[in-house]
């Protein structure tokens, strides 16, 4: 089986970096790290696997790119 490639997108705010590459048809899989309740709310609703702390991930995550913007 083939895995989607997964980005992390740092301190993304309402998701402009992940969101901007998911939605131009890549098949990637978003993760966000960011704090603000309404943020994660949003992303959530988006398809975006957000948390507010990177301990809240699984630890056997494997991330092939990174945003941090």
């Amino acid at each position: 089986p083939v895995r989607i490639p997964r980005i992390l997108d740092y301190g993304c705010g309402v998701g402009a970096g992940v969101l901007s590459v998911c939605r131009q048809g890549f098949p990637y899989e978003g993760f966000a790290i960011e704090y603000s309740a309404e943020c994660l709310h949003w992303l959530n609703t988006q398809g975006v696997h957000a948390v507010s702390d990177l301990r809240d991930l699984n630890d056997n995550l494997q991330f092939d790119a990174l945003i941090l913007s």
